[in-house]
């Protein structure tokens, strides 16, 4: 099931957005490679667009969220730590075993995870208060 843009995901900041959009694309990349079963070569350019997204975008949100004083900061802060961690096992996992069915899987669960609990239910928060300022 490839993952669609819509307005829900809207934090209300057109760059935020533009890098979420970045993230489903990789995510739908991922999911295209998989049914056509070339899901492991795609394994490591993801895994390398992620390491210098959770870090760009991590940092970029952050600030957005940090200047329009958001209450949910500090647990957007909590889950990026948290997903850099993800990224980071996933990464060793890569570099231990290399390219595998199981790990494609879990790449596409965890992104698709984040996509859905944490873009809609932080990241949006932004959006409200960005829309309320």
């Amino acid at each position: 099931m490839a993952y669609a843009w819509s307005d829900s995901l809207s934090t209300g900041n057109p760059s935020v957005d533009a890098e979420h959009k970045q993230l489903i694309q990789q995510v739908n990349r991922l999911l295209e490679a998989m049914k056509q079963a070339r899901g492991k070569e795609e394994i490591q350019p993801i895994l390398s667009f992620l390491g210098h997204y959770v870090d760009e975008h991590f940092r970029h949100e952050e600030a957005a969220f940090a200047r329009l004083d958001c209450p949910e900061q500090k647990a957007n802060v909590r889950a990026h730590a948290e997903f850099r961690k993800t990224v980071a096992e996933l990464v060793a996992r890569y570099q231990r075993e290399g390219a595998s069915p199981s790990l494609t899987i879990e790449l596409e669960n965890r992104l698709g995870d984040w996509l859905v609990s944490h873009i809609k239910n932080v990241d949006c928060k932004l959006g409200a208060i960005a829309r309320a300022a």
